[in-house]
């Protein structure tokens, strides 16, 4: 099967931002925002239920407070995280209202999809959003999720949500993805 003939087959797609394609010029890139909501709503245009997990909490929080490094300790990445998941948010909730979509937070842990009773909850509040036609933006809870603020990265997470939620589609954009995505023949 080739890739026209996976998307058309396509139900419900998970779409990964990884946070370098967050970032253009040492700011928030609106217009990769924009974009990627204008290309979700021709998925969504096609029958495809789009859910979005996305990176670049951290980053956001280093950009709306104007922090000149990283963070380099857990609770300092914590911290900036909390500040920063709230202002993408915002970021996401504004661009994709100007399109007409709804997005709705989701935050997980690893740890949490463990734990049978969370994993259902989470499962059954991602499935009345899509029910709903609002888009599920998801995010590692980076305030307590020590272990995956150090080592993971939300590729992993989002493998999980992909299974979560039946997706018939993993989509991981990545820097060098985009890189490949756009290179001039």
């Amino acid at each position: 099967m080739d890739r026209k003939q996976a998307v058309k087959s396509t139900k419900r797609a998970v779409i990964k931002i990884g946070s370098q394609l967050l970032e253009k010029n040492g700011q928030i890139d609106i217009d990769f925002i924009k974009n990627l909501s204008s290309n979700i709503k021709l998925l969504q245009d096609e029958g495809i239920e789009p859910v979005i997990v996305s990176s670049g909490a951290v980053l956001a929080g280093i950009k709306k407070l104007g922090l000149k490094k990283k963070p380099t300790t857990i609770t300092e990445k914590q911290a900036v995280a909390s500040v920063g998941q709230a202002y993408l948010m915002q970021i996401y909730d504004q661009i994709f209202s100007e399109n007409g979509q709804i997005i709705g937070q989701i935050l997980l842990t690893i740890e949490g999809l463990r734990e049978r009773k969370r994993y259902i909850l989470a499962q059954n509040t991602i499935n009345k959003l899509i029910e709903m036609d609002v888009i599920p933006v998801v995010n590692e809870n980076d305030t307590i999720a020590v272990d995956e603020i150090v080592f993971g990265d939300n590729d992993f997470l989002a493998a999980h949500v992909s299974v979560l939620i039946g997706a018939d589609l993993l989509i991981i954009l990545s820097t060098r993805a985009w890189r490949c995505l756009h290179k001039k023949p």
